[in-house]
């Protein structure tokens, strides 16, 4: 819910363009209990603001808007780019919390984690009877919200491999998107031109590879697509010899 007190906030009225305030207002309802939502600009462009005709470089502008205004704080932990709604338990009074979110603390240069604040009585000998009454509390809200899916597994994170100059844990269903997304782009053309760009530039490795990924392909829809371009896919191609494997390594 989003307070009224949002009217006379000194931050979001710091907020230079309409995006920025539109965006800050729509990520609100995506959030978990805990003020968290993935970060990644392409899930924010095609879930959060799918209607608008912006970027992935017009969201990112604005999300570095929201950080200096205050608004948000961002992280990335194992590949995994977080969202945090700053001051969000403040203006959420009365929500009844899962005890953990889904989405990992921030990482601290000793390797701790920055834990969420602690629910009154989430304490080893009354978290059993603190979880049942959770459960209880929300069935009011479950009426209007899908609950999370139980016991289903992340996939591991995108990565390049220096040694067999290639990149790893790409699935077909990460493919399929892409190919929606950027329908002039030859995917599996381009992922090989990124891997051969960062096989020669070490010095530039990235924190986040899916993001990289997501920004060369952009890049290459914006130009006009993949050059040369044949009727036949090339993801339906099986070369012989460091060929396309789906699921846990491409290229």
């Amino acid at each position: 819910m989003i307070s009224k007190s949002i009217s006379t906030s000194k931050k979001f009225g710091t907020l230079g363009s309409d995006l920025s305030r539109l965006l800050f207002l729509m990520i609100i309802p995506h959030t978990d209990d805990f003020g968290r939502l993935d970060g990644d600009t392409y899930t924010i462009k095609h879930q959060i603001i799918p209607t608008l005709n912006k970027t992935e470089k017009n969201i990112e502008k604005a999300i570095e808007e929201l950080k200096l205004a205050g608004l948000i704080n961002t992280w990335d932990v194992y590949g995994q780019s977080v969202i945090q709604v700053t001051n969000f338990d403040k203006h959420q009074q009365g929500l009844h919390k899962r005890t953990v979110s889904k989405y990992p603390d921030e990482q601290r240069d000793n390797g701790s984690s920055e834990n969420v604040r602690e629910i009154p009585g989430n304490s080893p000998r009354a978290r059993g009877t603190e979880l049942k009454g959770i459960e209880k509390n929300r069935t009011e809200e479950n009426k209007y919200f899908c609950s999370e899916p139980k016991n289903v597994s992340k996939p591991s994170a995108i990565y390049f491999s220096f040694e067999d100059e290639k990149f790893h844990n790409i699935t077909k269903k990460q493919i399929q998107l892409w190919k929606d997304a950027y329908p002039a782009v030859d995917i599996s053309t381009e992922i090989r031109r990124a891997a051969a760009w960062m096989a020669a530039n070490p010095a530039k490795k990235k924190k986040q590879w899916k993001r990289f990924l997501m920004g060369w392909l952009s890049r290459a829809q914006e130009r006009g697509g993949t050059k040369n371009y044949g009727d036949e896919n090339p993801i339906r191609k099986k070369r012989v010899g460091g060929g396309l494997k789906f699921d846990n390594t491409i290229l």
